[in-house]
């Protein structure tokens, strides 16, 4: 419980970056602690590996990751690519929602430290009962019960302090509306109403939206976001994106920065061709390659001095 008295300042929380520039842009810095934020979306679409990056920034500022790895999918190897020490983090495998809160409970409570939690996925977590029922009669009711039941503990224990910040990733499902069908994020009321933040990532498919080796691999690919809701600024529906490698979990940066230039008029573009300090460039990815460290951080200091402009769109009730 914390209560603030009359003079008294309420705590004020840290901000964890993400890995993408725009999407911290929008959110003014990343993401609060103190609070829980909510990421879903397609298949592919890296939602683990943006949550680890982000992991990897909290530690940067005193978090300590802790990883609740409901899948079974998470390995050491992947998050060292996402940049997490792994000498300084927790893994719980666990899909027993009583085992999970026994061990982070605790965690919760320690006002000293200061943790990044992230449940991958709420959507594998269940209360133990789920199991001893052999039949899985009400196992759709249990489910909701379940993440009805972590969300509210986790709440509590966030609003009594700003210590931690906690992640959900849930999966998308595809439901009816009349004659047509919606994506939509799989959880609860209780997680849309109470979440701080509830970002949505899409990985692309058409061919514009991959880079492929000469092997046909796919090398690269692009996410976009949208901000379903925000408590932290007033955002909601707001669209942007970023490229990652689905084999080495890179964050292309660079690609990033480089679009939102041109969108903003920093890089001059005509056709197929662009230009950049005096040079120019047939394609984009010849131009990405030749921009310097100091190219990139002048593109940075430029994108930061100005007010950047993002699509938007209605994020319909039906999609939630």
């Amino acid at each position: 419980m914390l209560v603030v008295k009359g003079g008294e300042k309420i705590p004020v929380p840290e901000v964890i970056p993400t890995p993408s520039f725009g999407l911290n842009y929008i959110l003014g810095g990343g993401l609060w602690s103190g609070r829980y934020h909510i990421v879903w979306g397609n298949p592919q679409a890296g939602k683990s590996t943006m949550c680890f990056h982000a992991a990897a920034e909290a530690q940067k500022i005193g978090y300590t990751p802790v990883i609740i790895d409901a899948e079974g999918s998470s390995t050491d190897e992947w998050m060292e690519h996402c940049g997490i020490d792994t000498t300084n983090r927790i893994v719980i495998r666990s899909t027993i929602l009583e085992d999970i809160l026994g061990v982070v409970m605790p965690m919760f409570r320690d006002k000293d430290a200061k943790y990044f939690f992230i449940f991958d996925s709420i959507n594998t977590i269940v209360m133990e009962q789920f199991y001893k029922n052999d039949d899985g009669v009400g196992g759709i009711g249990i489910y909701a019960r379940s993440q009805g039941v972590l969300i509210q503990k986790v709440a509590d224990q966030l609003i009594s302090g700003v210590n931690h910040c906690v992640v959900f990733i849930a999966q998308q499902t595809i439901a009816a509306k009349g004659q047509y069908f919606v994506t939509q994020g799989k959880y609860g009321n209780a997680a849309f109403h109470w979440a701080t933040n509830i970002i949505r990532l899409n990985a692309g498919e058409a061919s514009a939206d991959l880079d492929r080796d000469d092997d046909e691999r796919i090398v690269g690919r692009k996410v976009t976001w949208r901000i379903d809701k925000s408590k932290q600024k007033s955002v909601q529906g707001t669209k942007g994106d970023y490229w990652f490698s689905p084999h080495s979990a890179e964050i292309d940066h660079n690609k990033e920065a480089f679009h939102l230039a041109v969108r903003h008029g920093l890089i001059a573009k005509k056709g197929a061709w662009f230009e950049y300090g005096g040079e120019r460039y047939h394609g984009s990815d010849k131009l990405i390659k030749a921009l310097s460290q100091e190219d990139m951080d002048q593109i940075y200091s430029d994108l930061e001095s100005i007010e950047l402009i993002f699509e938007t769109e209605d994020v319909s009730s039906s999609e939630r």
